[in-house]
């Protein structure tokens, strides 16, 4: 089984608890940030295309979780899980990465609206008026398109950063 993730059906039960009682705890409720209708981002941490026990990505259990708590306990209208890696084209497309990951097939399994390939879609430029140097920015379309955002960064232990 190796290079193999093996999700188990007994660890995505703690994980969803553990979830709810973090979005408690942090906002109280979803309704706090999604208002009925609402079209909701999940950004998992999709660095690099590797596999789930590895550095580069969140686990995939908790983007099912994640995805499947705001599903179940939000009026969103539409729930996306969307990325890119970190370096594009340099390390690889977005979605041989969500493939090598698992992370598709969990945003699926948590009940995703859409799995979005952010190197599949448009680019805009956006103007960025009160910026000192960069005064624009390409931003990929979902991002705009989003109502809200909810960011899912892995703590990483990569000992060419932290030493």
């Amino acid at each position: 089984m190796e290079g193999k993730f093996v999700r188990k059906d007994s660890d995505i039960a703690k994980i969803k608890e553990a979830v709810a009682k973090a979005v408690e705890l942090a906002i109280g409720s979803p309704d706090a940030i999604i208002k009925p209708g609402q079209k909701v981002l999940i950004k998992p941490n999709l660095a690099f295309q590797a596999p789930p026990e590895s550095f580069a990505v969140v686990d995939p259990r908790v983007v099912e979780a994640v995805v499947a708590y705001f599903k179940e306990n939000s009026q969103a209208g539409e729930i996306w899980v969307g990325d890119n890696p970190s370096l594009g084209l340099h390390v690889g497309r977005a979605k041989p990465a969500f493939e090598a990951s698992g992370m598709e097939e969990a945003a699926r399994r948590g009940g995703a609206d859409k799995v979005i390939y952010f190197d599949e879609t448009e680019v805009v430029e956006v103007d960025i008026p009160e910026a000192k140097v960069f005064k624009k920015a390409a931003i990929f379309k979902p991002v705009l398109d989003a109502d809200v955002i909810i960011n899912l960064p892995k703590m990483n232990r990569w000992t060419f950063i932290l030493g």
